[in-house]
């Protein structure tokens, strides 16, 4: 369902996996124990919609915006421009009836970037993964 490698602080990149639809209880305590956190509750087998940078408080932050990959595979987000004390988020984002929810993970490898790969079917999102350098 997920993946979340990290090596020494700054060393390795960090790559992880956006879980198709919004995790149950149970999962999200998995996640959590991986570093994810929930902001804000929402509905079990959301779908997902959106896959961005934030930065900022996980609360009460601002989405970076991405520069389009080659062949519309996803998008780049640069933050090495992002002041340093900010905190950097990447996040998951599915849709619920009355508004979005996101799971996030803080991203601390001390790097410059992330790349956001998509996969659709039919329209809709159905797997994204994260790279950060």
């Amino acid at each position: 369902m997920l993946l979340a490698l990290a090596g020494p602080v700054g060393a390795a990149p960090l790559a992880l996996q956006c879980p198709a639809k919004y995790p149950d209880l149970d999962q999200m305590r998995t996640l959590a124990e991986r570093g994810w956190t929930a902001p804000f509750p929402g509905t079990p087998h959301a779908p997902l919609v959106q896959v961005g940078v934030s930065v900022g408080p996980a609360e009460r932050n601002g989405e970076l915006i991405g520069a389009p990959l080659r062949g519309g595979a996803g998008y780049r987000f640069e933050y090495d421009v992002v002041r340093e004390d900010l905190e950097k988020w990447a996040f998951c984002e599915y849709s619920m009836p009355l508004g979005y929810v996101r799971i996030m993970y803080r991203i601390s490898t001390g790097g410059r970037a992330c790349e956001m790969r998509l996969k659709e079917r039919r329209g809709r999102l159905i797997a994204a993964s994260i790279w950060c350098d």
